[in-house]
């Protein structure tokens, strides 16, 4: 299943199908290319201002499909790679969770030496580009002492433990009340243990 994307990497992952047209998979290649298509797009920009040269760039490539193929061609092992790692990358940069532009182009860079490489060869310089792309995360927050989670851990392990143990005694409950129900068809019994689970619940 994909991470969730930001709308510029749904369209992106949507050219790249384009681009893939004729092959069995999308292949990293073409979500690089479904990234740089759009002219004015986060992708093309941080990239022309690391010294790509994006008109010899787009010289190379070789014009896409008018529409998606239908169904469309599955994800290469190595794409899921590049949206697994752009997603991690994009919640150090932005606090969430969602696969924006710039962690999958660096994703894709970091994976795919090849890329890298033929970026390299139109002028691109790589380590320009990680650095703005890593400056644009939000600074550590600063604190008064050291942060100490041991305790909180050891309460959240309690917690969940205690969690589990009290659902098991709920639903164990719920089991003997319906055989009271339906087996021993005895309503004194099933009111009983109904409000024994409904004690437990209010305890908890």
């Amino acid at each position: 299943m994909l991470p969730e994307r930001s709308p510029a990497v749904a369209r992106a992952v949507e050219s790249a199908q384009r681009y893939a047209l004729g092959s069995r998979e999308v292949r990293p290649l073409h979500l690089l290319q479904g990234l740089l298509e759009e002219e004015e797009g986060r992708a093309a920009t941080l990239c022309a201002a690391a010294g790509l040269d994006l008109a010899r760039y787009r010289a190379q490539i070789v014009a896409p499909a008018p529409v998606p193929p239908s169904p469309t061609l599955p994800l290469s092992a190595s794409c899921f790679d590049a949206l697994s790692r752009a997603r991690d990358l994009a919640f150090s940069l932005t606090g969430e969770p969602v696969v924006v532009s710039e962690a999958l182009l660096l994703a894709l860079l970091r994976c795919d030496a090849t890329l890298r490489q033929g970026l390299e060869g139109l002028g691109l310089s790589f380590d320009r580009l990680e650095a703005s792309i890593e400056q644009s995360a939000p600074p550590p927050v600063p604190l008064d002492e050291p942060l100490d989670l041991t305790d909180w851990t050891e309460r959240i392990d309690l917690a969940r433990v205690l969690d589990a143990a009290a659902n098991r005694a709920r639903e164990a409950l719920r089991v003997v009340e319906d055989h009271a129900r339906f087996v021993l068809d005895d309503a004194f019994l099933c009111g009983q243990h109904k409000q024994m689970r409904h004690d437990l619940t209010g305890a908890l």
